[in-house]
């Protein structure tokens, strides 16, 4: 081992080993397992999905990640193909600084793993350690900080009423039909938002203005 880094480092046994190890913690609670990522679905469309997300930008000798979170709700009449970050209402990581909302990202929640000491490494400032010490934190977030978010949040009334809920205009009819008029509040949000003068010329803003003027005047009768 070099500055925290090993010379005979597989990454790819890395990530499956500490999948395994994810998924055992999660696995009671119903997520099921695809690669690096966690997935749970619920009776009523509520998707949750736990992420060792690996950055694109990774090197031959060095390699880091995030542990990603999102939510969402679907209509579960509709089929879901896909599963991925860019489908989540509420998206954000979880790391050895704390959750960061909206998405947004720290190199100082990242955890890297390198093959050897490198003159310019990509990420500096992730935390870089052992391989045993790095599962062993990533381990412990996923006990004290992702554990019990899930145990709180099971189903799309869970998430909708908690402070997590982020609006998206995806299966807007379905959030109709589960929370009726308590959706108005966030949809007349989005509309203030939309009705600011930066919106003015902006072609898709106006027309997701139209749709939720046209939404609210269906619901709010």
């Amino acid at each position: 081992m070099v500055g925290g880094c090993i010379m005979d480092l597989n990454f790819e046994e890395f990530y499956k080993e500490l999948s395994k190890s994810v998924h055992t913690i999660l696995k009671p609670y119903g997520f099921r397992k695809k690669g690096n990522k966690f997935f749970k679905i619920s009776e009523d469309g509520f998707i949750t999905l736990i992420e060792l997300q690996k950055e694109r930008f990774n090197y031959s000798d060095e390699s880091a990640f995030q542990i990603f979170c999102g939510f969402a709700i679907y209509d579960p009449t509709v089929a879901k193909d896909k599963l991925h970050e860019w489908c989540m209402y509420t998206k954000f990581y979880i790391g050895n600084e704390g959750m960061l909302d909206d998405g947004s990202w720290s190199f100082g929640n990242y955890y890297c793993i390198c093959k050897e000491k490198l003159e310019y490494p990509l990420f500096n400032h992730a935390v870089k350690d052992t391989t045993a010490n790095i599962k062993k934190m990533v381990l412990e977030v996923i006990e004290t900080k992702v554990v019990p978010m899930i145990s709180e949040i099971n189903t799309s009334k869970d998430y909708f009423y908690s402070k997590y809920f982020h609006f998206h205009f995806g299966a807007l009819d379905y959030l109709f039909k589960l929370f009726d008029k308590d959706v108005l509040p966030y949809l007349q949000e989005q509309i203030d938002i939309y009705s600011e003068p930066s919106f003015a010329d902006h072609k898709q803003a106006q027309q997701l203005k139209e749709y939720y003027l046209k939404m609210y005047d269906k619901h709010s009768k």
